[in-house]
């Protein structure tokens, strides 16, 4: 029997048991992605669905803040989510500026 090599990921947080993520080689080829890719991919994927934080994402993808922030760009994901109460905030700012 020949045994397909498969992609692994490895997602080891020192707070968190060890995970392992297969993915077949032919499913990566299918894709078009690396292994970096598919881990990447996963991560973006992961914080536009509001699963983890931008900078939870960052670390699953092996990637600095800014690096992740250029992946999300890229896949047209907008990192900064402001909410109502953001722009609640906002509006108070400049009323006590005077704006």
């Amino acid at each position: 029997h020949h045994l397909a090599r498969e992609a692994t990921f490895i997602m080891d947080e020192k707070a968190f048991c060890k995970q392992c993520l297969v993915i077949p080689d032919e499913t990566l080829r299918e894709a078009g992605l690396s292994e970096r890719d598919a881990l990447v991919e996963f991560a973006c994927r992961l914080f536009d669905a509001g699963r983890l934080t931008l900078w939870g994402a960052a670390k699953l993808a092996g990637l600095s803040r800014v690096a992740f922030e250029e992946e999300l760009r890229a896949r047209q994901i907008a990192w900064l989510r402001p909410d109502v109460s953001d722009l609640t905030d906002d509006l108070a700012a400049l009323d006590r500026l005077g704006t």
